[in-house]
């Protein structure tokens, strides 16, 4: 017997109950084709990713907020029991501080531009100038030497 004829006479063997409680569960059953579950499974990544990024950014707000609502140094000062020394302490500390100018922002050093701002050493070896990058250039200038000449001795 082939698989269709088996499965002519199983269904002709029900009854007419039995047979409705099979179509409504083919009908709840989420057999499909091929075709719509490609369908459905579009932009789960990106909604995904989606979903994650706004997850990112929320737990950033929080993190942020919190940083805001962190009590200052003062503020956690306040909370310990210093004994006088201790006072004192921390009050030259601060004077110190403030007179050093710790707290302060600091300057950024001066980026040099690119361009030309080689400078001209000699060789110590063999006698040739060449332009070099500065950072080339050892503490003595006396003891420069050329590509070619660090390869040998001497």
């Amino acid at each position: 017997m082939d698989k269709k004829e088996q499965l002519e006479d199983l269904l002709g063997s029900l009854s007419s109950e039995q047979i409705e409680e099979l179509q409504s569960l083919l009908q709840k059953s989420s057999v499909t084709s091929r075709d719509t579950k490609k369908k459905k499974r579009r932009g789960k990544r990106r909604r995904k990713r989606r979903e994650a990024a706004k997850a990112r950014e929320e737990q950033q707000k929080l993190e942020y907020q919190q940083k805001e609502e962190a009590p200052g140094d003062e503020d956690f000062l306040e909370g310990l029991r210093l004994t006088v020394e201790e006072k004192k302490q921390l009050e030259e500390a601060s004077k110190s501080d403030k007179e050093m100018g710790a707290h302060e922002p600091r300057e950024r050093p001066v980026k040099v531009k690119k361009g030309d701002n080689k400078v001209e050493m000699r060789c110590r070896v063999c006698g040739k100038t060449e332009k070099v990058s500065p950072g080339l250039v050892p503490p003595e200038k006396d003891r420069f030497k050329c590509n070619a000449c660090c390869c040998s001795a001497g």
